[in-house]
């Protein structure tokens, strides 16, 4: 059994309260009492979304609900856990990750991987900078890695398990460094950068759960925390030159009512400027925009850069923000397993048991006795 843990079907009303003033904050698959408190909850999901979801195109998953919508709707506590739920599954589905680091395993990150080679390769002959990422070496050695643990579970022999995992450690150790240079080097192409960012960071969430795997979870926990601090810092660079450019303030227009409700803005730039003002940014940006009776003549429209934003940058952008949410939470969750000493696998089986009896709306909700609210 979990250690000062103990499983529940609803959030307390404190803590959603908590969470509707903005005293709490809700990353991933963890709520804490700030962006560096203590953890009240872990929302574990009993199930992955289907590669089919993570096909969907980012205006429809992201019509779900965040935060910042909940702080505007509601000031009833009754049911708001599982619009919380909702909020945690739609950071999963657009950030193509599974919301818990223990279920982000070889397989998931091994699906991950194959839905990013065949976009590649559907790109590769129209653009020069993909044809070069797509013939480099470490492509495959990648694919050949994953490849290697798919079955690590399966291997009965404990120090040949240790052999595989040592060896793919020293594979994505290196494949890491390497989508690291590249992402810092890119300055130029918002496409090239996203996809050095995927490869960066599949490989640095294997890195570290083959360390969990093999016991070695302050390791595991360390190697994160560095690669989220480079991570931020090199997306928020992408996001602020290469995706918001110079004018954030156009997404106030009506052209992007649809794809970008003005708490999705808010919640971009919360990240993009490492600053939590909330709906204070749709005020400055306001003031950044053409007052009403200036001459401006309006009637020269760029369609095709406004399809290519949607279809593009609004995608973009909302995927480093989910990501951002889930870096924080998997951090938390390596703690939590380096503090009840057991392995990622080991916690998926517990989390599986517990699933049979006390899943809510798809999850398994840990409480932390330490910090009952």
């Amino acid at each position: 059994m979990l250690n000062n843990l103990k499983v529940v079907k609803q959030i307390s009303d404190t803590t959603i309260s908590g969470l509707l003033k903005g005293d709490y904050k809700l990353h991933g698959a963890v709520i804490r009492a700030d962006s560096r408190g203590s953890i009240l909850y872990y929302l574990l999901p009993t199930t992955q979304p289907p590669i089919s979801l993570l096909l969907q195109p980012i205006s429809i998953i992201s019509q779900g609900i965040n935060i910042y919508q909940l702080q505007r709707k509601t000031n009833k506590l009754i049911g708001i856990t599982d619009q919380v739920l909702e909020v945690s599954t739609r950071t999963m589905t657009i950030a193509n990750l599974n919301l818990a680091v223990t279920a982000a395993g070889f397989t998931s990150l091994h699906q991950r991987l194959n839905v990013l080679e065949k976009r590649l390769a559907e790109l590769q002959a129209k653009f020069k900078a993909f044809r070069t990422l797509l013939e480099l070496e470490e492509r495959a050695r990648i694919n050949a890695a994953f490849q290697a643990l798919l079955n690590i579970d399966k291997i009965n022999d404990s120090e040949n398990r240790r052999q595989i995992l040592i060896q793919q450690i020293q594979v994505f150790a290196e494949t890491n460094l390497k989508y690291k240079e590249l992402l810092t080097q890119v300055d130029d192409s918002r496409r090239t950068a996203m996809a050095y960012e995927e490869y960066f960071s599949l490989t640095a969430l294997a890195h570290a759960r083959c360390h969990a795997e093999l016991g070695e979870l302050d390791m595991a926990r360390r190697f994160l925390e560095n690669t989220y601090s480079f991570w931020q810092g090199q997306t928020r660079r992408v996001a602020k030159d290469l995706l918001l450019v110079r004018y954030p303030e156009r997404f106030l227009f009506s052209d992007y009512v649809e794809e970008v409700p003005v708490s999705v803005l808010a919640e971009w730039c919360d990240f993009v400027y490492n600053e939590e003002k909330g709906y204070e940014w749709i005020d400055e940006l306001r003031k950044k925009t053409i007052p009403w009776y200036a001459k401006k003549d309006f009637s020269k429209i760029d369609s095709g850069k406004l399809r290519r934003e949607k279809e593009r940058v609004i995608p973009a952008l909302s995927k480093l923000v989910a990501r951002n949410n889930l870096f924080q939470g998997y951090i938390a969750e390596y703690d939590l397993l380096e503090s009840q000493k057991i392995t990622p696998s080991e916690f998926e089986k517990e989390v599986a048991l517990l699933a049979q009896d006390s899943a809510a709306n798809g999850y398994v909700i840990l409480q932390s006795t330490d910090n009952e609210i």
